[in-house]
């Protein structure tokens, strides 16, 4: 549950940040729609440890700790990725 609570600690850190910049900052919408915040948060399924998230705890997270932060809905896109620690390894 380490992995978990990792992931809290970033999402909550997301939230209390919020965005950088404004594109649109002071626009006005076109008639008939209303403006929108849109939320951009990655999660990655191990800890800084290398333990991996099971799915299950994943799902908890989601469904406990995520969905009820996002009332009017959210999508969840699984892709996968690579990075480069300090030394270049992959």
């Amino acid at each position: 549950m380490t992995s978990v609570r990792t992931c809290l600690l970033v999402f909550l850190g997301l939230l209390l940040c919020g965005p950088a910049t404004w594109a649109n900052a002071g626009a006005e919408c076109p008639v008939g729609l209303s403006p929108v915040t849109e939320f951009r948060l990655f999660f990655g399924l191990t800890d800084a440890a290398g333990n991996t998230v099971s799915e299950e705890e994943w799902g908890t997270f989601l469904n406990d700790t995520i969905t009820p932060r996002f009332r009017a809905g959210l999508t969840v896109i699984d892709a996968g990725g690579q990075w480069l620690d300090t030394t270049g390894t992959l």
